[in-house]
């Protein structure tokens, strides 16, 4: 009788830049396909190209370290290129991945796919700070994610650390959560460097506007909180370091705008700009908006000076009364208010708003119109 026992199968050589695309299985997961080999043998033969291990790698693992015998399949593929999008594809099609990690391997495929003409897939050069368009891509289709998502994990991928695309793959995160932490923490980094490296034509004002992006993010999983900003925050102690007073007149104004929240820190942020609180100007509005523990309709200026400041007072009071529009845009009538009470240059930092006869200072300026 021939013998028709066939020899164990040669262990297949690794490719590290191969065994990278491949998402580790989990403890458990590992741990019941283990138990099932060595239970029942290794069923499935470990895909190879060359003789490079291409699909199988906790198999080989777990068969070398207890002795099982394996089989290969040998596929027909033209190159590395080739090799790399179908170890890409077969992860995707056997696997319940999570986005990220879906993304990760539609990087992989539009990485070793010939492009098509005008087909844009670098988003590192996307400017910091900014929105992606979607780029047209196949790989998005592919791997079954829209192709906004499919953009916000490139730029993820691009400008994340590897601690936030490990906790994507875990599942522990969302894309569209990281991705705006990103943009955020540009756009703060883009609204500190704009205010603090701002010159204006003379350099000093009688008057000076601020209304810094307090920092309520620190409460954001508090479900008591409802206070929304959309826009990047600064901590106090970052807002109490601008160099406010190298644009100020010895004799000059200071406007400083704040919410219930954040009283305390505006007197320090006042006091750390050279400026002594006089009074609060409180702004009530038409209609209730956010807040934080009570719906909010009012909002708070306090008015502080350094040295003698001119004013023209006839009949200002501290009750501000104006409609509630976008968030964070201040009613027309505090400028009415400041123009007839406060002559002078005037500058405005963090402003949103071109308006006429002032300096205006921030990185979203033009967000809104001068009415």
């Amino acid at each position: 009788m021939n013998d028709t026992t066939q020899p164990p199968a040669p262990a297949p050589a690794l490719d590290p830049e191969f065994r990278d695309v491949i998402q580790p299985l989990t403890q458990d997961e590992v741990g019941r396909l283990e138990a099932s080999i060595v239970s029942e043998g290794c069923r499935d033969p470990l895909v190879v190209w060359r003789g490079i291990l291409l699909d199988g790698y906790h198999r080989l693992e777990i068969c070398e370290r207890h002795g099982i015998t394996f089989t290969t399949t040998e596929v027909a593929l033209p190159d590395r290129r080739a090799a790399l999008v179908w170890i890409a594809r077969n992860q995707l099609a056997r696997r319940n991945l999570m986005a990220y990690t879906k993304a990760e391997l539609g990087f992989v495929i539009e990485a070793n796919l010939p492009r098509r003409q005008g087909e844009r897939t670098d988003m590192t050069s996307v400017p910091h700070g900014t929105e992606v368009e979607p780029p047209s891509l196949a790989a998005p289709d592919t791997v079954g994610l829209s192709h906004t998502t499919y953009a916000k994990a490139k730029v993820i991928a691009a400008r994340a650390p590897e601690l936030v695309k490990d906790k994507l793959r875990a599942g522990t995160t969302t894309i569209n959560k990281e991705y705006k932490a990103i943009i955020q923490q540009e756009r703060h980094a883009q609204q500190v460097a704009a205010v603090a490296a701002w010159e204006g034509p003379s350099g000093k004002y009688h008057v000076i506007v601020a209304d810094p992006p307090w920092a309520y993010e620190h409460r954001s999983a508090d479900s008591t909180h409802r206070a929304a900003n959309p826009y990047p925050a600064m901590n106090t102690d970052e807002v109490a370091a601008l160099d406010v007073a190298s644009h100020a007149l010895d004799d000059c104004i200071l406007w400083l705008w704040t919410t219930n929240a954040f009283m305390v820190d505006a007197h320090r942020v006042a006091d750390s700009w050279g400026f002594g609180v006089k009074t609060i100007l409180t702004w009530a509005k038409d209609r209730m908006g956010t807040g934080d523990w009570l719906r909010g309709q009012t909002e708070h200026c306090l008015m502080a000076v350094r040295g003698k400041p001119v004013v023209t007072l006839t009949n200002q009071t501290t009750l501000l009364r104006g409609p509630l529009r976008e968030h964070s845009r201040k009613p027309d009538e505090f400028y009415d208010l400041v123009d007839a009470l406060c002559p002078g240059q005037k500058l405005e930092l963090f402003s949103r708003t071109k308006r006429s006869g002032w300096t205006c200072a921030g990185a979203e300026v033009g967000v809104f119109h001068d009415d």
